[in-house]
């Protein structure tokens, strides 16, 4: 089984969000209270975020009040409606003390053909750019090292670390790029031009893996 995931980050400087003072100091470390922090002061900008995509939904499909929920919490607000799920939320920076981190993520689609939902995509291009395609089972990189390797079409654009731990694929003529770990996969397009063109590429390279690897599964949707 699998599940896929569409996401995307945005970083920038604490003192950008709206609900930090003068009187307030940046976070020096890592750890809980300075997470609450970040949290406390950025609840309106990602509420912001939220009540953006949820106006996109409501125009394109004429949504009522009674066709959706929204559950806010700390550090995040939860959307619902007929179409998708989608939650945006606001972190510390796990790599920098001083920048938060707020994450879009759609988590289900209730409608999954979706190179047909063009405004659907195109309503979410500002938010998201990134596939994350999540395994229930742990994936074999060696084993799929090896089949890929055994292919003279993909053996030239795969790499991989000294211990074989994890690998990519660079697909230039999809605009992909593709990472496996034990996990799961990853898809990053090599230049952004939109989510219609990463999903319909995706979906292109998927089923190439598909063909040329017997014994390996990978879809947009399960």
């Amino acid at each position: 089984m699998q599940s896929t995931i569409l996401y995307g980050l945005q970083r920038g400087s604490i003192r950008k969000l709206s609900g930090f003072k003068g009187i307030h100091h940046l976070p020096t470390e890592y750890n809980a209270s300075s997470i609450e922090f970040v949290q406390k002061i950025g609840a309106e900008n990602i509420k912001q975020i939220a009540s953006e995509i949820l106006e996109h939904q409501r125009t394109i499909f004429d949504l009522k009040r009674i066709d959706y929920n929204i559950d806010i919490q700390n550090g995040a607000v939860a959307v619902e409606t007929p179409q998708l799920s989608f939650v945006v939320s606001i972190t510390l920076d796990t790599k920098q003390n001083k920048q938060y981190l707020i994450r879009t993520e759609v988590s289900a689609f209730k409608e999954t053909n979706l190179t047909n939902q063009f405004e659907l995509l195109n309503s979410l291009n500002s938010y998201c750019n990134l596939l994350s395609i999540c395994s229930n089972t742990t994936i074999n990189i060696e084993d799929f090292i090896d089949k890929i390797e055994a292919i003279d079409e993909l053996r030239h654009i795969l790499s991989y670390p000294i211990d074989a731990t994890e690998c990519s694929l660079r697909f230039e003529k999809y605009n992909i790029d593709l990472k496996i770990s034990d996990k799961g996969i990853e898809i990053d397009p090599i230049i952004p031009k939109g989510l219609v063109d990463l999903f319909k590429n995706s979906s292109h390279v998927l089923s190439l893996l598909n063909q040329s690897s017997p014994g390996f599964e990978f879809a947009l949707f399960a």
